[in-house]
């Protein structure tokens, strides 16, 4: 190490030297711990489900060979769909009873306050 750089740390050295030094003048509460996040709670199986629903029904939607999906409801689509014999999935009716007609599974992606 030449003289010049003899006075000077590092990045890693002046991050690890930054971590350490005490916060907030220097004084530490004892029996402190540093404070973690609290846990995050796992979706529970139901609504790990209607997101997998949504997934799925998010595909339909961006599948062209189906025709536009603005300002028509997923079962719309799907039925004209059908009608053309173009072949859409056979689960979305089923997903999007599942959650109700009336439901947001039956608006279509781009619904206004979806996006």
């Amino acid at each position: 190490m030449n003289s010049s750089m003899s006075g000077k740390l590092d990045f890693r050295q002046s991050r690890a030297s930054a971590a350490a030094a005490p916060v907030h003048g220097g004084k530490k509460a004892a029996g402190s711990t540093p404070s973690a996040a609290p846990p995050q709670q796992q979706p529970s199986q139901a609504e790990q489900q209607a997101e997998a629903d949504e997934a799925a029904l998010r595909q339909f939607d961006l599948d062209s060979r189906f025709g536009p999906c603005s300002g028509i409801t997923r079962l719309e689509r799907w039925e004209r769909a059908a009608k053309l014999g173009l072949a859409p999935p056979a689960d979305v009716p089923e997903l999007v009873r599942r959650h109700g007609e009336d439901s947001d599974f039956n608006k279509d992606l781009f619904y206004p306050g979806k996006v």
